[in-house]
């Protein structure tokens, strides 16, 4: 599983979030092939305020799929990422995800600055 890697439209997608102010977060998931860590959806930001928007976030995930989340903060020099694996997602995909959350931390780490306790800044839950 080491070779899975961040997607160059993942890292697109990511630097779009930083950056833009009606993005609240970013849905991450996995492809079989090629073996990758790609963009799901967006969260849109509806409000100023970091509890108010995470209402966005329900429709976007599924109790049968795991998930990377990363969330900016109200301060938007400071995200939240988060490794959503719900009890009902197949057995491979909690494996997969369990085994390349360091990916994400490495391959956008690299570009973008962010690291396993502090990022730009990211912190993992």
């Amino acid at each position: 599983m080491e070779s899975y890697t961040a997607s160059a439209e993942l890292r697109t997608a990511f630097t779009t979030l930083l950056a833009d102010p009606s993005q609240r977060g970013l849905v991450v998931n996995i492809s079989a092939n090629p073996e990758q860590l790609i963009p799901g959806n967006t969260v849109p930001s509806s409000s100023s305020n970091f509890v108010t928007d995470l209402r966005n976030l329900a429709p976007l995930i599924s109790d049968h799929a795991a998930a990377y989340i990363i969330l900016k903060q109200d301060d938007i020099s400071h995200c939240t990422a988060v490794t959503y694996v719900p009890n009902r997602a197949p057995v491979r995909q909690k494996m997969l995800f369990a085994s390349t959350r360091l990916t994400m931390v490495r391959e956008l780490g690299t570009s973008l600055g962010i690291t396993a306790s502090r990022g730009a800044n990211c912190a993992w839950s």
